[in-house]
């Protein structure tokens, strides 16, 4: 399923990780915010991160487009709208706002100079779009880049393929060449959830798995997800680091630090997607299997590079916690309401 219908209005209705973030407390999330919903907000490592997943794991049906035309940020995410609400029927100045508002691009402050701008700096590639120069001849969707987001990106690949531990974890065949590969596969589920009062509420799910294997011959099904990361690939999970004196030398000792693994509640998210896929698998008759996850990340600065961690069971313990407590919380306030106080006691 493409992104495009997985976040459509279709499943809109449907709760997510990224939506039960929005309910957490240790998020900064509220019964108000989840009530509202996700909003649209676009960046430009947000689109980055979007191709290296599609170029890495699905090549027959993605090509990194060779123009360097788009502009960057979100002016270049503004132009995409723009032509989106165009084809639609908008008026030039009903699409110029909804694009705005869409890409957060000046949103709300629009002005005739800012216009004029975003004209002059996206008519030339709003122009090639409209004449077809970024269609594909083989069939395959175009991911058009800024310039250095197309080096970048490239960089990222050939990392990522270049490593033997990550395309063997994603990719790899047994002896017996029976490995059964899935990637962007969407699963949904509804989950009955009962209150400690008895009462109860069914709460539907959404996820989007990257990447799983299920290999007969061990009987093992691989949980893969890919991720992008500005940081050290090796602080990814966290990390003991040494301590320092006052004078900067090593006293022997060691602390934790978080990485981007903690920093984004990764691990709520991977036991999201264990349970919806030991479900799914377990409806397909693979039975008896054991279940191994992994997070493949890649470097997204200089110089690029990756690495394959293995998730300790006690990160998805913690992450089975975590979600079921959230979805707790969805629950009482589906059936209390979104202003009703949770007593956090009990």
């Amino acid at each position: 399923m493409s992104d495009t219908e997985y976040f459509s209005d279709a499943f809109s209705g449907y709760s997510s990780n990224s939506k039960l973030a929005s309910i957490n407390p240790a998020q900064d999330g509220s019964p108000e915010k989840y009530k509202a919903g996700l909003k649209s907000s676009h960046k430009s490592f947000f689109d980055f991160g979007s191709a290296v997943h599609a170029l890495f794991l699905q090549p027959k049906e993605f090509v990194l487009s060779d123009y360097e035309d788009k502009p960057t940020a979100k002016l270049g995410v503004f132009v995409d709208e723009f032509r989106k609400f165009r084809l639609k029927g908008l008026s030039l100045i009903d699409a110029s706002i909804r694009a705005s508002e869409s890409a957060d691009y000046y949103k709300g402050k629009l002005s005739d100079k800012i216009i004029k701008t975003a004209i002059q700096k996206g008519l030339p590639y709003y122009l090639a779009v409209m004449n077809g120069l970024y269609e594909d001849e083989f069939g395959r969707e175009v991911i058009v880049l800024s310039r250095k987001q197309q080096e970048d990106c490239k960089a990222c690949i050939k990392n990522l393929n270049s490593n033997p531990k990550i395309k063997y974890a994603l990719f790899g065949q047994n002896f017996f060449d029976s490995c059964i590969i899935y990637n962007e596969d969407a699963l949904f589920v509804d989950v009955n959830v009962t209150l400690p009062d008895g009462r109860s509420v069914i709460i539907p799910l959404k996820s989007k798995l990257d990447n799983y294997r299920i290999d007969p011959s061990e009987k093992t099904i691989h949980l893969n997800d890919l991720k992008t990361s500005a940081k050290n690939v090796d602080y990814f999970m966290g990390n003991n680091i040494p301590e320092l004196d006052d004078k900067g030398v090593r006293n022997g000792n060691m602390y934790w630090i978080d990485g981007s693994f903690q920093k984004y509640h990764y691990a709520r998210q991977l036991a999201l997607y264990l349970i919806v896929l030991q479900m799914h698998c377990k409806s397909l008759g693979y039975d008896g299997y054991s279940y191994k996850v992994n997070v493949a990340v890649v470097q997204s600065l200089p110089d690029f590079n990756t690495r394959l961690h293995t998730v300790p069971q006690k990160f998805i313990a913690a992450g089975m916690a975590e979600l079921k407590e959230l979805l707790c919380r969805v629950a009482f306030h589906e059936l209390n309401g979104y202003d009703a106080v949770i007593n956090e006691e009990e």
